[in-house]
C-alpha cells in the first residue's frame, strides 16, 4: 500500500480518516449511555488493546456522543504517583 495514502496514522489520540470496524462499539456505547440517562442498567465496556489501536480516539468519540446527549464528562488519566480515588476527587469534584 502507498504509505502516503494509508489512512492508518499512529499518534496518541490522533483522529484517523475513518473509525473502520468500530461502529458496533460506538452504537453499544450510545445505547448504554441512553439507558444510564434513563436510570436503567446497561452493559459495561472496557477498551483494551496495544498502543496505537485507537482506544483514545474511541474514548474521545464517546465523550462527543455524551456531550451531544447532554451528559457532562471529564478527562481523567491514571497516575503512578496518585491513587485513582485521589485523582477523581482532585479533578472531578
Amino acid at each position: 500500500m502507498d504509505r502516503l495514502a494509508n489512512p492508518y496514522r499512529p499518534g496518541a489520540g490522533t483522529q484517523p480518516a475513518a473509525l473502520m470496524g468500530r461502529d458496533h462499539l460506538i452504537d453499544d456505547f450510545g445505547v448504554t449511555l441512553r439507558r444510564a440517562v434513563d436510570g436503567r442498567p446497561g452493559k459495561n465496556c472496557m477498551l483494551l488493546g496495544l498502543r496505537g489501536t485507537g482506544k483514545t480516539v474511541l474514548l474521545n468519540r464517546f465523550m462527543e456522543i455524551a456531550s451531544q446527549e447532554g451528559v457532562q464528562t471529564a478527562f481523567v488519566e491514571a497516575s503512578d504517583s496518585e491513587s485513582f480515588s485521589e485523582i477523581l476527587m482532585l479533578r472531578v469534584c
